[in-house]
């Protein structure tokens, strides 16, 4: 029996993703994500203040999601977008609600 190569380059799909990949491999901004997922929408002094965090600290941590584009800020509110939720329903970050 011979196998067939994959249509998929591995390498490939990971230069294409990286951002994404860097993001939900790195607990930091996992976590921050899908607790700003869970708030619906948080003010970025709120979220540092929530996560004792420093501005800077917040920035480093925020910065994959960002680069990612699996977060989005608009005035001070930071907001998971579409790719984001779907990126946490896809890892089980969000559960079904309890009846």
């Amino acid at each position: 029996m011979t196998t067939r190569p994959s249509a998929y380059n591995l390498l490939q799909l990971y230069r294409q993703h990286r951002d994404e990949i860097d993001a939900i491999t790195d607990p930091a901004p996992l976590f921050t994500l899908a607790y700003v997922n869970h708030l619906g929408a948080v003010r970025l002094d709120e979220i540092a203040k929530e996560l004792g965090l420093s501005t800077n600290g917040l920035n480093k941590t925020l910065q994959p999601l960002y680069r990612s584009q699996l977060i989005t800020e608009s005035g001070e509110m930071l907001r998971v977008t579409p790719a984001g939720q779907r990126v946490l329903a896809e890892l089980g970050f969000v559960a079904p609600p309890v009846p």
